[in-house]
């Protein structure tokens, strides 16, 4: 694709025979560069344009990405390869929409539903955040606020030493858990593994599955968009699911649309599809805008798995609420106890023991001791030994304390 006369100033950027961004765009920064690339190309201008005003406006990863992806174009790649060969900034799934748009000449709709789809995820991960925020800062309350007559009795140092070397430990194994793991599971046992284990779980695996049909029929609907043939779109579709077990489910609807089939009975002979995405399909269909009838369906869709994640977070707060309240009834109880113990436990030794006005000081000494610094027992301490310690002053004394202070 030949330049424009009046091209901006390229940036600098390192020369493009070799990658150096390994890790993908962020999902925010995705949504910027896919929206003014839909944008820009929609008001007619070329992709290297496109591209150069894209990197001005952008981060400096962006921008080096996007200057890279530039040079490689103006030296006879494609869309999709020069991006490809930056070790995918973009998700894999992205590039086979991508190539499809550029092959047909309509990359302003691959844009605009790789913006909206990635748009969606953003969506739906920063309302798992916000629903979980009450939560957490209860899980982290119970942890602190029942040890604070640690604080008045210990100091700071025992304090922090009760308080803060759980929390971490606690903080660490659920950051291990939720993310940590995944990938490793990923790494070692295939994303096909993961995906599986993933759906087993009660709730998440649902969503897992309503999220995985809006994604196709948002890429379904961008191919036939695209001006694609249904057969070629459901392939499309299909590898930018980025999941194996609908790779093989829709190759057998690839093999049915290819040998005349409609695309109803291809798509229900998967399984993956419910009632209502198979209805909005054959009514599509028979009404020839199939394409409209599977945007229509993804808004629809995409409110009702809004609808449900909010159910299973709130669920999910529920129980992390309830967890924490019984942890903190628990911390409260066993410091109750604790101190309970320790005092009656002291007071039979000393009654066992007996001694002098010298033992009694050593008993309540230790006592003092393991209930912390001894503050709260210093209320008159020495007065009330001389006192009780004088045999005038210990008249009403059990005859137990006043042997033990003889």
């Amino acid at each position: 694709m030949t330049a424009p006369q009046a091209k901006p100033t390229p940036m600098p950027t390192p020369a493009p025979t070799k990658a150096t961004s390994a890790r993908p765009l962020s999902l925010s920064e995705r949504i910027v560069v896919f929206s003014q690339m839909s944008q820009m190309l929609e008001n007619g201008l070329s992709i290297i344009e496109a591209l150069n005003l894209a990197a001005h406006s952008s981060s400096p990863k962006t921008a080096g990405i996007l200057g890279r992806t530039r040079d490689r174009i103006e030296g006879g790649s494609s869309l999709a390869a020069a991006l490809e060969s930056e070790r995918a900034p973009i998700s894999d799934s992205a590039l086979p929409l991508l190539r499809a748009g550029e092959e047909s000449g309509a990359l302003p709709a691959a844009f605009s539903s790789l913006a909206a789809s990635v748009e969606l995820r953003l969506k739906l991960r920063r309302q798992i955040i916000r629903s979980f925020i009450y939560p957490f800062a209860l899980f982290t309350l119970v942890f602190f606020v029942p040890q604070l007559p640690r604080l008045i009795s210990g100091g700071w140092g025992s304090y922090l030493r009760v308080t803060l070397l759980p929390y971490s430990i606690c903080l660490a194994v659920l950051f291990g858990l939720f993310v940590l793991l995944p990938p490793l599971v990923t790494r070692f046992f295939g994303a096909e593994v993961s995906t599986r284990i993933v759906r087993s779980l009660p709730l998440f695996g649902r969503l897992m599955d309503m999220a995985s049909r809006i994604r196709f029929a948002r890429h379904l609907a961008a191919a036939l968009e695209a001006g694609l043939t249904l057969f070629a779109s459901l392939r499309l579709a299909a590898e930018a699911s980025g999941d194996a077990r609908w790779q093989r489910a829709l190759s057998l609807a690839e093999r049915t649309v290819d040998q005349g089939g409609n695309l109803h009975d291809a798509l229900m002979r998967t399984g993956l599809l419910d009632n209502e995405f198979l209805m909005t399909v054959a009514s599509g269909e028979r009404s020839g805008d199939l394409t409209r009838a599977l945007q229509m369906h993804v808004l629809r869709a995409e409110a009702t798995l809004t609808h449900r994640l909010n159910i299973t977070v709130q669920i999910g707060s529920v129980l992390i609420l309830i967890a924490s309240y019984v942890f903190a009834a628990g911390a409260v109880v066993g410091q109750y106890q604790k101190l309970q113990g320790i005092g009656s436990g002291q007071l039979d030794q000393l009654l066992k023991t007996g001694g002098s006005k010298g033992n009694l000081r050593k008993q309540l000494d230790r006592l003092r001791n393991e209930l912390g610094d001894g503050k709260s027992l210093d209320l008159d301490l020495d007065n009330l030994i001389e006192t009780y310690s004088d045999p005038a002053g210990n008249k009403n004394l059990p005859q137990e304390i006043r042997d033990a202070l003889k």
